[in-house]
């Protein structure tokens, strides 16, 4: 029987723990991982067999240039690290490296070149038109193209599975799957099986603002936001090199949106794009193993829990 079959069986209350993380997305198994880099004993409770929400229902794209300036940019980069020194551990592919900004119209071109200067910008240029031809020919339409290396392209779909593997494998993490955390009262950490016993918590519950601590998250003001993507499979197969944006991701992601240089851009978009600015969409592409395509995405913030099929027509 594996690890994980043992610690199903284990009565709950039979070890203490340094850290008991409540949540087995990749929020609750980064901070199971830097416990564990302290030094720390760490037991994962998650209420699914794995987690199967948001970590696995992206785009598995570990992204870095258009992160916000500052701390968030600086800790975009971080994990972005960590990814790359984990994943060859965990067994997690990496699909491809970097990312292709497809500057479709001079404004563009104006955001791209500020961003350069900025602290943001290092590592990135602009490629000249013989290294568009060669890298990315399917982006020869165009203004030109900003290339940044930082980013990564993981299946998020097995990634997750892999790195609780490894999280318990290698770094003695315990998982307590198909176990709910009814109430947290240190040391005592009440679960729909039993009670755990630990020093710290750390609450990482997803998109479940009101079962553990609801009056904190409600200070937060945070919202629930669905995305939506499509895989396709194109008639004629090539290979993505890197991650693929555009110009309404220049208006979109703060990195570059916030710079004043971006103010045209923006306007300008607002004009002509108005429903997909409205409805949050912008172009990423990313390529998985097989040659298909998820292509993506929109943004909507509010309560319904359908699809819009207008936001489907846009993408």
């Amino acid at each position: 029987m594996g690890r994980a079959g043992m610690t199903m069986s284990k009565i709950l209350s039979d070890k203490t723990y340094d850290v008991v993380v409540v949540g087995g997305g990749i929020v609750g198994l980064a901070s199971a991982y830097a416990a564990v880099k302290k030094g720390l004993s760490v037991a994962v409770v998650e209420r699914q067999s794995q987690n199967k929400d948001a970590s696995v229902r992206n785009f598995g794209f570990v992204t870095v240039s258009g992160q916000r300036r500052g701390k968030h940019w600086q800790r975009a980069m971080h994990s972005r690290n960590v990814w790359a020194e984990i994943a060859p551990k965990a067994g997690i592919q990496v699909e491809h490296i970097g990312l292709h900004m497809l500057m479709q119209r001079p404004e563009a071109v104006d955001v791209a070149q500020a961003f350069l200067k900025t602290e943001m910008g290092e590592g990135c240029r602009l490629l000249t038109q013989s290294e568009i031809n060669e890298a990315a020919p399917y982006l020869n339409k165009g203004e030109g193209v900003l290339y940044s290396p930082h980013e990564l392209r993981i299946e998020s779909n097995t990634a997750i599975a892999k790195l609780t593997h490894w999280l318990q494998e290698t770094q003695s993490v315990d998982f307590y799957n198909h176990t709910t955390v009814t109430s947290v009262e240190l040391p005592k950490v009440h679960t729909s099986r039993g009670v755990l016993n630990a020093e710290h918590c750390v609450v990482c519950p997803g998109a479940d603002f009101t079962s553990l601590y609801p009056n904190v998250f409600a200070k937060t003001k945070a919202k629930m936001c669905t995305l939506n993507m499509m895989r396709v499979m194109p008639k004629k197969t090539f290979k993505l090199n890197a991650a693929v944006m555009s110009d309404l991701s220049f208006a979109r992601y703060d990195g570059f949106a916030q710079l004043p240089e971006a103010t045209v851009l923006k306007s300008l978009l607002d004009d002509i794009q108005s429903a997909e600015r409205q409805a949050g969409v912008h172009l990423i592409v990313v390529q998985s193993e097989d040659g298909s395509l998820i292509i993506g995405d929109s943004h909507d913030y509010s309560d319904r829990d359908y699809r819009l099929e207008t936001l489907e027509l846009m993408i």
